[in-house]
């Protein structure tokens, strides 16, 4: 099972949605979890068909901040068991592992209001006996080593917050990638970054899923990075991705010149050895002139990923450069897919499926 993580500082931006689309397509997760929606029930409902889940439960924010919504498919077995403006338990009823506790926790952004975070912990703590995962945007911090830049954090928050995770029994998974979830003032000499996004779990919770994993992805908007917790990660495998002729590339009158200039140069020895050359030709052309957004947006993921594991990331202003890039290639990626579908479909809440891409694809076959 693979859940998400995210403060995504509100789903009225224009770039929220595209974001939250790809970081579905990309992860697949089973579980969604949305911070600071800053929006109410109706607008994660239309997201839920919009990113292809099966259910949703939302509390709605109160005036301007706040805001949380889960959302899940039928794979999950999931049921909300108690909520409020800064939590939203969930018991989930694994039918290989058993029954396991999941919430998803915003805590108290005053620093006037830490203790009411740290008592709240403590009384999620009390409320059930299963195996227990939280995960969420804490703003805490467990040491001194979680924030870089700025002035340093009070030695009582700090020894705060540990005491309140002790007493419930918790611990603090390790996080696989970039250290810091939270940014501000990237690319100026005023950078401050902070791990305040984290998954604590229990012993219990800690034998039920032993290779577990926590890692941060790349978002593109929002001064806070996305979680991603895997219950048992799948080894990576290098797909193979074999040719595929595009029937859309006829009416493309590059491609025939393109093919019958390089034809006499192929080797005459067999039909099947000129035919490879040519596919081989054909795919670089189809890279040259029709758009790959997948390659493009793993190219920007893997600059910003090194670029943050530079210690210069804070103060560079390319970085900013970066994450824009990739903001607006989501966006274009959305609205070639409106277009191409005649905008009703995706707009009337079609999940990005190999169906829909099919049915969108068809027209442009028949012209």
């Amino acid at each position: 099972m693979n859940v998400i993580a995210w403060n995504c500082r509100g789903l009225g931006n224009v770039k929220a949605v595209p974001c939250i689309k790809d970081l579905v397509r990309v992860y697949k997760p089973d579980i969604l979890i949305l911070i600071e929606t800053l929006c109410n029930n109706n607008k994660i409902f239309s997201l839920k068909y919009s990113v292809g889940f099966d259910h949703h439960f939302s509390v709605d924010c109160i005036g301007r901040s706040g805001g949380l919504a889960v959302l899940w498919r039928n794979s999950a077995h999931c049921s909300i068991t108690s909520y409020s403006l800064n939590f939203i338990n969930m018991s989930i009823q694994d039918p290989i592992k058993g029954p396991w506790r999941l919430t998803a926790f915003y805590g108290y952004p005053e620093h006037g209001r830490r203790r009411n975070s740290w008592d709240l912990l403590r009384s999620l703590h009390t409320q059930s006996d299963d195996p227990w995962c939280i995960i969420g945007d804490f703003n805490d911090h467990l040491s001194s080593f979680d924030k870089r830049g700025g002035p340093d954090r009070p030695r009582w928050l700090i020894q705060g917050f540990q005491e309140a995770v002790t007493d419930c029994g918790l611990t603090d998974l390790p996080l696989i990638g970039y250290q810091f979830t939270w940014f501000k003032s990237i690319g100026t000499s005023h950078a401050k970054e902070a791990r305040i996004d984290r998954a604590l779990c229990s012993a219990p919770w800690q034998n039920l899923f032993p290779h577990n994993s926590l890692q941060t992805l790349v978002a593109p908007m929002s001064d806070h990075t996305p979680l991603l917790l895997q219950h048992d990660p799948a080894t990576w495998r290098t797909p193979h991705n074999s040719f595929r002729f595009n029937n859309s590339w006829l009416i493309e009158p590059d491609l025939s010149h393109y093919v019958k200039d390089n034809w006499s140069y192929y080797p005459t020895s067999n039909i099947v050895t000129k035919l490879n050359y040519c596919v081989e030709d054909m795919k670089l052309w189809s890279k040259a002139n029709h758009p790959h957004f997948n390659q493009r947006k793993m190219q920007l993921k893997n600059q910003i990923e090194t670029m943050r594991a530079s210690n210069d990331a804070t103060d560079n202003p390319r970085l900013l450069e970066l994450q824009n890039s990739l903001t607006n290639l989501l966006l274009q990626e959305d609205v070639y897919w409106r277009q191409r579908s005649k905008i009703y479909w995706l707009k009337d809440g079609d999940t990005n499926s190999k169906f829909f891409h099919c049915t969108t694809s068809s027209r442009r076959r028949k012209i």
